[in-house]
């Protein structure tokens, strides 16, 4: 990740008292308006806090708002239909693209590519 959208430890502390201390809900645009946050950086803050444990849960039909899981079943449903799809679709583009390297590049510069 480069530099600007890396999680500085300040950003995710920020983020920590609001969400975990506060037990309230975080715009991307208040985040930014209130402490300077560019976009990458508040994203990679919170997916620090998740990477810890914190249940953050994000809601884009509000706005991007961000708050805790009210409820264990709630953290569970945004694991599935958020994280894990996401996580499925990426691994189908992945998959399809190397299904292709070959018609697109050649054998030899697949295998050249794999050696790498």
């Amino acid at each position: 990740m480069s530099e600007r959208g890396a999680p500085r430890e300040r950003d995710v502390r920020v983020l920590e008292v609001l969400l975990v201390d506060e037990k309230r809900e975080l715009t991307k645009d208040e985040a930014r308006r209130r402490w300077g946050l560019p976009d990458r950086r508040f994203r990679a803050a919170v997916s620090e806090l998740r990477l810890r444990g914190v249940p953050i849960v994000a809601m884009s039909s509000e706005g991007s708002t961000y708050r805790l899981a009210k409820t264990e079943q709630e953290a569970e449903a945004f694991v599935e239909s958020e994280i894990l799809s996401r996580a499925r679709v990426l691994e189908a583009q992945a998959r399809a693209i190397r299904e292709h390297l070959a018609e697109r590049f050649g054998v030899a510069e697949q295998l050249a590519m794999a050696i790498k």
